[in-house]
């Protein structure tokens, strides 16, 4: 089996990347002869990552393409396919040019299975299926994109649902999300495959706990809550900004580390850590091997998501890998992950999709005063972790549907 990957790379920021490396390192495992990743980007980059190829290509860059007569018989293919399905004039250019660059990385590599990630990335795959027929398999894999794109999608719900039905299979990461494509009158089966985590790259928490905490110069007396994601309104970031000063009015030492990659309230984190300097640790795009000690420093992970966002999130789960209570909201497919008052503590948003800030600082401060509660929720979330959420699981789930649909 070789395999083609369209989708964002590398990790470590963004639930996708995360999970196609670890599908690769389980595909090298399960002795898939080739793994090429093609992540449409800014540059024109070939290079070997974790045991694929990985072409980065720039649809800009590589805009020359339409002017090479020998594309132009996919012309009369790309009219008939997507006319009528309200494609602005960009977007058949990016169809076009993302066609040419997929269709030709499928012929130099002879692949037989294709893997693409979000749909509203993904329009060009009508294009590539009327290319390839039965030769070549489409596996395409939905996440909240039908909620975080509603303007751009909604619109386009027939293309959607052509998609849908002309895609080999279709997988989504929570129940949640392949729900929300019966909004547009999805009717076609989507399987749900939880995106998983290694259970063993969380295995030495206690080891790490004690040297990490000292190394950021955090009290040992000290409760230390982990904000694990971009720094955006989406994550509910906002929130956490907002009541942490209430929080260390309390008794609780509190130390707070926001880590994750870049977003629009950088400096307003910042802002806030000049007000609390000794209380606050801002660690923009870490590398991939420190979030296992900054679990290990951690007592408490707040994942305060607003409105429908989270399709579930990735840091949850590495959190309950890591034996970490979770206190979150209830957006999106959050509850498929934290059972209240077992594994953590759900909030539910209020009416407007906001948080209840209220309640999360009441949750914290209750936590945070009960030790007990917390190595409950702690063991639970461990044994949950292994259960439904392990990396193997989902390489076993996925690698399924790939054997399933390969034509080879």
């Amino acid at each position: 089996m070789n395999i083609l990957i369209i989708g964002p790379y590398p990790p470590p920021y963004g639930g996708i990347s995360s999970l196609i490396r670890s599908l690769v390192d389980g595909f090298k495992r399960k002795k898939v002869n080739k793994v090429v990743i093609l992540f449409f980007g800014k540059k024109n980059k070939i290079r070997n990552v974790d045991g694929a190829i990985v072409y980065e290509m720039s649809v800009l860059k590589n805009s020359w393409q339409i002017l090479n007569p020998l594309n132009w018989s996919l012309l009369p293919s790309l009219v008939k396919i997507y006319s009528g399905k309200n494609i602005s004039f960009r977007d058949y250019l990016n169809i076009f040019i993302r066609t040419i660059l997929t269709n030709n990385l499928a012929k130099k590599h002879n692949i037989n299975t294709t893997s693409f990630y979000q749909s509203d990335t993904s329009l060009h795959l009508l294009l590539c299926k009327e290319l390839w027929g039965k030769r070549i398999s489409i596996i395409l894999t939905v996440f909240g994109e039908i909620y975080d794109l509603a303007d751009y999608l909604i619109p386009k719900k027939n293309l959607l649902l052509e998609m849908l039905n002309k895609s080999d299979a279709v997988i989504s990461s929570s129940c949640y999300c392949a729900n929300s494509f019966k909004s547009i009158g999805n009717e076609n089966q989507i399987d749900v495959i939880y995106v998983g985590v290694s259970i063993s790259r969380f295995s030495n928490i206690d080891i790490l706990r004690d040297s990490y905490r000292k190394n950021l110069g955090v009290k040992e007396s000290a409760i230390v809550l982990l904000f694990m994601g971009r720094f955006n309104k989406e994550m509910g970031l906002q929130g956490i900004l907002e009541i942490f000063p209430s929080l260390l009015k309390g008794k609780v030492d509190f130390h707070l580390i926001l880590a994750g990659a870049s977003g629009e309230l950088v400096d307003a984190a910042q802002e806030c850590k000049n007000s609390y300097p000794d209380k606050m640790t801002i660690m923009n795009d870490i590398s991939f091997d420190i979030q296992p000690s900054l679990y290990a420093a951690s007592d408490l992970l707040l994942a305060p998501s607003r409105d429908k966002h989270a399709c579930m999130g990735v840091s949850i789960k590495e959190a309950m890998a890591a034996g970490v209570p979770v206190i979150a909201s209830d957006s999106g497919g959050i509850p498929e992950a934290v059972i209240n008052n077992e594994t953590g503590v759900i909030i539910p948003l209020q009416e407007d999709g906001e948080n209840n800030l209220t309640e999360f600082e009441h949750a914290i401060m209750t936590l945070s005063l009960d030790e007990e509660i917390r190595k409950k929720f702690a063991v639970n979330s461990l044994q949950r972790a292994k259960e439904i959420f392990s990396e193997e699981e989902t390489l076993e789930k996925t690698f399924a549907v790939f054997k399933k649909h390969d034509p080879s």
